[in-house]
């Protein structure tokens, strides 16, 4: 059991390594489209997500190979990718910074690219807000189930439903969020989806019927999903180059973070209020993410490389 949580560590470490390095090379590589690509970059990790577990559970089921098997199957695309991804990309691997040399940047470059990071307004701001949505996304996720089979007495295949209504509402609107911010800009995309998204949540609570509810948890999916590509772009426009890859390794930890305590303080309100008080506190959560948006600047100015 231990070396299997060694394993499983081990994968989880590799994901996250993967994410920051892959955000930060298609933002630089697309700059006119950041939050358009790192939408498609999103749908491809959703994409595994859902085919994943069916993959698996067809393995286990219908092909009788047993785990140790599945899991070895279930490690070939991995690898193949990881082949072919070497291949294409190492060719268009260039020097991070001006003049830097290809082994990167030395400690103390490094150290002041995230010293001028950290101080600035709009990058505390944005990883202040994407910790609260992501709370608001790690409650849905929790309780939503126990919200359709517990208060709304529907069958557990609705709650299925909901949450791959869920998943697929988020992957058919984050390209088009990504789009339209790419022209018009990320502030009043993610304003009017945390605000619209926050009045679902609140309307959820007063339909009964399973279908209508599968429904607007697929509108919730479009509009609460679909900003994360947009403030991942946001935060690469004012990223430092050299730094892009460790700002978005910040943000993934205040999230990760942030979404841990959402099951604890939803379970605390579930016993005392109900779920349905649970669902209240998640539209709250937003208002605070769409409050923390509001009062950030408009003008967003990328911070010097070299700058004191």
């Amino acid at each position: 059991i231990a070396l299997i949580g060694v394993m499983a560590l081990l994968i989880a470490s590799a994901n996250n390594l993967w994410h920051p390095a892959a955000m930060s090379f298609l933002s630089s590589e697309y700059p006119a489209n950041r939050a358009f690509v790192l939408s498609i970059h999103g749908i491809g990790s959703n994409i595994g997500e859902a085919v994943g577990p069916l993959a698996a559970g067809f393995m286990l089921s219908t092909l009788t190979f047993g785990w140790q098997k599945t899991a070895i199957a279930s490690g070939i695309p991995a690898l193949t990718m990881a082949i072919v991804t070497l291949i294409v990309l190492l060719p268009k691997d260039r020097p991070v910074g001006d003049g830097a040399a290809r082994r990167g940047i030395d400690a103390k470059t490094y150290l002041r690219g995230m010293w001028l990071l950290l101080r600035e307004r709009t990058m505390l701001g944005l990883t202040l807000m994407a910790g609260f949505r992501s709370m608001a996304q790690s409650g849905l996720k929790f309780f939503l189930p126990f919200y359709i089979v517990d208060v709304l007495n529907l069958p557990y295949v609705y709650a299925g439903f909901a949450m791959t209504a869920l998943l697929l509402g988020g992957m058919i609107a984050a390209p088009i969020a990504g789009i339209y911010s790419d022209r018009v800009g990320r502030r009043s995309v993610i304003m009017v989806s945390l605000t619209v998204s926050s009045v679902i949540i609140v309307l959820l609570t007063a339909i009964g019927d399973g279908k209508t509810f599968v429904f607007g948890i697929a509108l919730l999916g479009f509009t609460m999903l679909a900003i994360r590509p947009v403030i991942q772009g946001w935060l690469m426009d004012i990223a430092p180059h050299s730094v892009a890859g460790s700002a978005i390794s910040v943000m993934f930890s205040v999230q990760a973070v942030k979404s841990s305590i959402t099951p604890a303080l939803g379970g605390i309100i579930a016993e005392f209020y109900g779920l349905t008080a649970v669902f209240y506190m998640l539209a709250g959560i937003l208002l605070l993410a769409n409050l923390v948006v509001f009062i950030l600047p408009r003008d967003v100015a990328k911070p010097s490389e070299t700058a004191p």
